[in-house]
């Protein structure tokens, strides 16, 4: 039987951003000097680390404000809560 792994509220607002930037999981981790198992373990909550975890946003939204359709982000407190703020941004087409 296949185990399955649940996504975390951080690990599906990675995957929604990968998505909107058009990006795989292996890019992102080249990109950050990461292994494809490290995302991986940060997106089903595995992998709790605050300084990934940050990189990987940080990245991710320079390359929304690039393309400039969505924007994300994470705080993290000291005691290593963690708060989303989630926003959606659609571009105004003229259809109102």
């Amino acid at each position: 039987m296949k185990r399955t792994r649940k996504v975390t509220p951080e690990g599906m607002q990675i995957k929604i951003m990968l998505l909107t930037t058009n990006m795989t999981a292996r890019e992102l981790a080249a990109r950050i000097g990461k292994t494809d198992a490290t995302i991986c373990d940060v997106i089903s909550g595995k992998n709790r680390c605050k300084v990934t975890l940050n990189r990987i946003m940080q990245t991710l939204r320079e390359e929304e404000s690039a393309a400039g359709t969505v924007e994300n982000e994470i705080d993290m407190t000291d005691k290593g809560e963690e708060r989303r703020k989630f926003s959606l941004e659609s571009e105004d087409n003229g259809k109102e």
